[in-house]
């Protein structure tokens, strides 16, 4: 336990969105498990083919000296000595661990380790239940930086809005256009057959052009009720209290981050399948995982299928988590003694 007043936290970024917003969660369940609000200081890695490559030497060789001089690394770069370093993303473990070890503070990594050692690290937070039995690993969900007690004072019942969270590709094929604009109808469909009074569809950084355009001219039948925000009209803040206050989300599969988050607000939802394989793509396994927990259901929206469940039906199966994620990590945190 850090005796000073002030607690530090040195986070890493790759400058994904998705990895920040899961370290954020992070360092709000370091502040639960604290009881007191972090110093955080940011710092974006630059060269990030550099830190990759820094990586895999100190995966084969264990070198800490030869890999923080890859790494371009020094305690220098930081103000402030921090009391722990975080970080999000293949991109960024081994900063993060060379520096943890260099200030000589506890480090949490968030996802795979890509073959680097779990000794360098004080927690590794990932999804596969095959980790379990490391001791350094802690299995649940991913971070989101959700916090459900900033949730409207009203019952299920009273929320009139619905949230459709638009993600895109990274390195992979992107869902198919006419299959995001099927899912946009049937969300939109939704709505008015629930007597929903809004439906927020909400672009991010990777949305295609062709899945804005989809969103715009779905907007159009009923711009009163049907209104679409590009990344740039409205800050995560925005959307997580939108999250927060719905009664149903609507996700794209190719965005891990953007499901957890509809997640962890504890509200019903559906999730366009990105068709990826499970036995090969993490995110489309940890969303199959979710699905048979009923934390969400998954629609496919094939061309030509009439025959499949409407919206209302598959949120009817979905039954959101009662307990606070955040609650559970921060719990996770004080038992290993890291603040």
């Amino acid at each position: 336990m850090t005796q000073h007043s002030e607690f530090h936290i040195l986070l890493l970024t790759d400058g994904r969105p998705g990895h920040e917003n899961q370290s954020d969660g992070v360092v709000m369940a370091v502040e639960r498990a604290l009881g007191r609000k972090p110093t955080v200081t940011p710092r974006r890695l630059g060269q990030l083919k550099q830190q990759r490559f820094a990586r895999h030497v100190l995966a084969k060789t264990g070198s800490v000296r030869l890999t923080t001089a890859i790494a371009s690394l020094s305690k220098e770069d930081s103000a402030t000595a921090p009391d722990m370093v975080v970080s999000t993303g293949g991109d960024t473990l081994a900063a993060n661990a060379l520096l943890a070890r260099q200030y000589g503070v506890p480090n949490i990594a968030v996802g795979s380790l890509r073959g680097l050692s779990p000794e360098l690290f004080s927690m590794v937070l990932h999804i596969d239940p095959a980790l379990a039995t490391t001791p350094r690993h802690w299995i649940g969900l991913k971070p989101a930086a959700v916090d459900r007690t900033l949730r409207p004072a009203q019952t299920d019942a009273d929320r009139a809005t619905g949230v459709v969270l638009l993600g895109g590709p990274t390195d992979a094929e992107p869902i198919a256009a006419d299959a995001v604009e099927r899912f946009l109808v049937e969300a939109a469909n939704w709505r008015e057959s629930q007597a929903i009074e809004t439906l927020a569809i909400i672009g991010s950084r990777r949305t295609p052009d062709s899945w804005v355009a989809a969103a715009r001219k779905i907007a159009q039948r009923d711009p009163d009720a049907l209104r679409f925000y590009a990344a740039s009209e409205l800050p995560f803040s925005g959307v997580r209290a939108m999250l927060l206050g719905a009664s149903a989300a609507f996700v794209t599969g190719d965005s891990s981050s953007m499901v957890t988050e509809a997640v962890y607000a504890g509200v019903p939802t559906v999730v366009l399948s990105s068709n990826r394989d499970p036995r090969t793509d993490t995110d489309s396994a940890y969303i199959r995982h979710l699905e048979h927990q009923n934390l969400l259901a998954v629609t496919h929206l094939q061309a030509g299928v009439t025959d499949r469940p409407t919206f209302a039906a598959l949120l009817e199966r979905c039954q959101p988590l009662q307990t606070d994620p955040l609650d559970t990590l921060a719990a996770a945190i004080r038992e290993r003694r890291l603040v």
